[in-house]
């Protein structure tokens, strides 16, 4: 069983964690689209309806507003409930 001190140890989850508080991608050619934990999406500071997965890649799986996030990194997974 990993525990989450293994985690806190672990240079690229504390950088995937990070992300996961606030997350703003700007492009010259594209609009700013910023992602927050706290369920936040804007695009250019307005409230952005996006139809898809809050965080979908190999590290990160959450379902929009599920209140859940799988972190995962090689054979290890990591579940945060942020469901009260």
């Amino acid at each position: 069983m990993l525990n989450l001190h293994d985690f806190a140890k672990d240079k690229e989850i504390k950088r995937l964690a990070g992300m996961m508080l606030d997350l703003t991608y700007s492009s010259k050619k594209a609009d700013t689209l910023r992602l927050t934990g706290k369920g936040t999406r804007e695009l250019d500071g307005k409230p952005a309806d996006l139809n898809y997965d809050t965080y979908d890649s190999p590290c990160l799986q959450s379902k929009w507003k599920s209140g859940l996030i799988e972190v995962r990194k090689g054979t290890r997974k990591l579940t945060l409930d942020f469901r009260k």
